[in-house]
């Protein structure tokens, strides 16, 4: 049975880099809002994370299951806050190819955003292991804005339509051209009790 899940790994030289992409089965019966969100670790760190959980008793265990605690993008309501995709009635399934080199990836996420947007579509795309870029495509039922989540554990340092992350002696350079805003705050834990840095582009 397919639960939805795509990872490649890939070396540049003495570098891994692993991207993964999550979906779900149908009607997973523990799942996050997390459909296309994606993880990347870089020489095994974890660079753009996902925060996991903590005990179901923690009262901050339901905020970390909310769309905007993963990387993926959410409508912006018009009250501000960020929309939350809708429990997977259906499998969500990545497709992709991939080699040493290369990696192709898509996933369709226009049924847990049904309510807000007609379509909602992810691709990865990299023709080498050291950049990668993502399309996000859709259309909103209204007009509106939409925000790109990105969640590290270490701050953000943004210049001008540049974020840098940089983990020991690995550095990530984020380029987003289209943002017209770029905002990073401290935002709640991971699994492991440790703050997490949340990167809004709008």
């Amino acid at each position: 049975e397919c639960v939805g899940h795509l990872t490649s790994l890939r070396y540049s030289g003495d570098h891994s880099i692993r991207l993964h992409l999550a979906g779900c089965k149908a009607q997973p019966s523990h799942s996050h809002m997390d459909k296309s969100g994606f993880i990347l670790e870089l020489d095994g760190r974890p660079t753009l994370i996902d925060r996991g959980i903590v005990r179901y008793d923690d009262s901050r265990g339901e905020v970390m299951k909310w769309s905007c605690m993963h990387n993926v993008i959410t409508p912006v309501l018009p009250d501000g806050s960020f929309a939350k995709q809708s429990a997977p009635e259906y499998a969500i399934l990545p497709v992709g190819r991939g080699d040493e080199e290369t990696l192709r990836a898509f996933i369709d996420v226009s049924t847990v955003w049904g309510s807000i947007m007609s379509r909602c579509t992810r691709r990865i795309d990299s023709d080498t292991p050291d950049h990668f870029t993502i399309i996000d495509e859709g259309e909103l039922l209204a007009s509106g804005s939409i925000a790109f989540h990105l969640h590290a554990p270490v701050p953000f340092e943004i210049k001008g339509k540049i974020a840098i992350l940089n983990i020991d002696e690995v550095q990530l350079k984020i380029t987003l051209e289209w943002a017209e805003s770029i905002t990073q705050r401290e935002d709640g834990i991971d699994f492991k009790f440790e703050p997490v840095f949340h990167l809004v582009a709008l």
